[in-house]
């Protein structure tokens, strides 16, 4: 199974705006109403349902991202963020590790 950046063909670090372009973008190639036969239409349904549910959790992880106070003080190279506990467990949902027992991102 591929991750929703490989479906959507961007970083994960693309904030939340790209993300719906990108999704735009993809969705009017992949449009089932610009099949053009049945077999090519069940296809694009589900390529159309692939990029939309590859959307919802980029966008999941894109909102979840909070910054740190001071972050424009990082260096440009390494900006000064964390992620927020919600993110931690998206992100690792996304490469397809078990989260820990209760929910928890940490081993025990």
């Amino acid at each position: 199974m591929r991750s929703c950046w490989e479906v959507l063909e961007i970083q994960p670090t693309t904030d939340a705006d790209l993300i719906q372009d990108t999704r735009r973008s993809l969705i009017k190639t992949w449009h089932p109403d610009t099949a053009t036969s049945v077999k090519q239409k069940e296809l694009y349904n589900s390529r159309a349902a692939e990029i939309n549910a590859a959307c919802d959790k980029a966008m999941a992880f894109a909102k979840a991202w909070k910054p740190v106070s001071g972050w424009n003080q990082g260096s440009a190279s390494k900006p000064n963020v964390r992620p927020s506990s919600t993110v931690v467990g998206t992100w690792l949902h996304v490469l397809g590790k078990p989260v820990g027992a209760g929910g928890s991102w940490k081993s025990r």
